[in-house]
């Protein structure tokens, strides 16, 4: 059995646990026959006896791991959201140019790149096609997955007057880029006709939840929204189980695992159609396109409430989408063929 060393550079070790796309590749690799052991230390790179392959997150800091793991002659592979090559991400020019740089040296030591979504695929492509000589033959694309059936439980909850949205706090940036200040700003609107409705904001504090909370308090809705903190796959599961509505207001999003895992479980999402949320949602949910007028939105909330129930099938064909596109055993195949080439 292969071992795949699997690098990120979370502060938290328990964030392997707790953060969705981690959980969910480890299980990936898992199930495509391998062992793993995480880890966010350079150190373990250096025992070239206790692994076989380097499975890394992101394109910023795992530059160090590629190399150790190249001077043992181990196979080397990238994945994770690339938003920083994004127009839609506010960089000046010199930190962009910096990214980039990065994302090519990294690309120059890798085995295999895997892209999680089409928007990042494009801006890869951009990258490369400015340097004849890389190939853009180490690239593939492979979105992130969920396990369906622990999600076929869904219509075993009753749904309750609650919004929700998934988002790493430690960051102001972050909470921006994830537009949950303009899911808290859309929230006030809906509150002045919908005053029952609870906010579940979902994830790590930090300075971006600390942030949001002046937001909270300017807004009025300290009784109405509800930070959770970071919590385990089950309570996740069970609160979008009961949630009616998810959020998902990003200003570039590189794939979106927590709307697909929204829409297995019956919740309607309203979103901005960005970056890799063009892939995860299909023709579901409503989209906002401007960020400035909330208006329609708050109007098409009201008639989805009015009618008193959001439409079953609708609901269905999104959960389908999610099963046909997303599928767990479809990215494991896609690891285990690389790995083993």
């Amino acid at each position: 059995m292969k071992r795949v060393l699997f690098y990120s550079s979370v502060k938290d070790y328990k964030l392997f646990k707790l953060t969705g796309f981690y959980v969910e590749d480890v299980k990936v690799l898992e199930e495509a026959g391998f062992s793993v052991i995480c880890t966010n230390r350079y150190i373990p790179f250096l025992k070239f006896w206790k692994y076989d392959v380097a499975f890394l997150y992101f394109y910023k800091k795992s530059l160090i791991p590629a190399l150790f793991a190249r001077l043992f002659f181990k196979k080397v592979i990238y994945t994770g959201g690339i938003d920083e090559l994004s127009k839609n991400i506010v960089l000046n020019k010199k930190r962009r140019a910096v990214f980039r740089f990065f994302f090519k040296i990294n690309y120059l030591f890798s085995d295999s790149c895997n892209i999680v979504s089409k928007g990042d695929f494009i801006n890869v492509i951009k990258v490369l096609e400015k340097f004849p000589k890389m190939s853009s033959s180490k690239l593939s694309y492979s979105p992130h997955s969920i396990n369906v059936v622990d999600y076929n439980f869904a219509n075993s909850f009753e749904k309750e007057n609650i919004i929700t949205t998934i988002c790493w706090m430690s960051t102001i940036s972050n909470v921006k880029r994830k537009g949950v200040d303009k899911t808290i700003h859309l929230f006030k609107k809906i509150k002045a006709n919908h005053k029952d409705y609870k906010l579940y904001l979902i994830g790590s504090f930090g300075e971006g939840s600390d942030y949001l909370k002046g937001i909270i308090k300017k807004e009025g809705l300290e009784d109405s929204v509800i930070f959770t903190g970071n919590i385990d796959e089950n309570y996740k599961i069970n609160l979008l189980s009961r949630s009616k509505y998810y959020m998902q207001l990003s200003i570039y999003e590189g794939f979106g695992i927590a709307v697909i895992e929204a829409m297995m479980l019956n919740n309607f999402v309203f979103h901005t159609g960005n970056g890799g949320l063009q892939d995860t949602i299909g023709d579901g949910g409503y989209l906002i396109k401007d960020f400035n007028e909330y208006y329609d939105a708050v109007m098409f909330f009201d008639e989805l409430e009015n009618e008193q129930f959001i439409d079953a099938k609708q609901l269905e064909k999104n959960k389908q989408f999610v099963i046909d596109n997303f599928s767990r055993s479809s990215r494991a195949k896609y690891f285990k063929n690389i790995i083993l080439d």
